[in-house]
């Protein structure tokens, strides 16, 4: 068995590196689009009855996790153009994404049974 010679382990460790960067610039650029789209993005009227029971409730809340995803779409499209990485390629953004939506409605509604 050969020992990988030294321009190889530099081409795993740059990867390696790299890997760890676009990581920490995507979890930085989703923790921004938390706190933007739960408190900045989030309307007060949406804040007051995202909570409350019946049909309000639920639209407000629904209008909340929309502009709440919206704001994490777009803080990994800024993440992209400012580092020249994609954070998730595709449909696995996608999925990502909706899956901190509903976990978010269910949270926000968790009154009502869904937690």
């Amino acid at each position: 068995m050969t020992q990988p010679s030294g321009a190889g382990l530099f081409l795993v460790y740059t990867r390696a590196m790299e890997a760890t960067a676009v990581f920490a610039a995507t979890f930085a650029a989703l923790y921004a689009g938390h706190h933007i789209g739960d408190y900045w993005a989030q309307t007060d009227h949406q804040a007051r009855h995202k909570g409350d029971a019946g049909a309000e409730g639920v639209i407000a809340c629904l209008a909340h996790v929309g502009s709440y995803i919206v704001t994490q779409f777009v803080c990994l499209i800024l993440m992209g153009l400012a580092t020249g990485w994609a954070a998730v390629d595709g449909w696995w953004a996608v999925l990502a994404l909706a899956v901190s939506g509903v976990t978010h409605y269910a949270a926000d509604r968790r009154e009502y049974g869904l937690m």
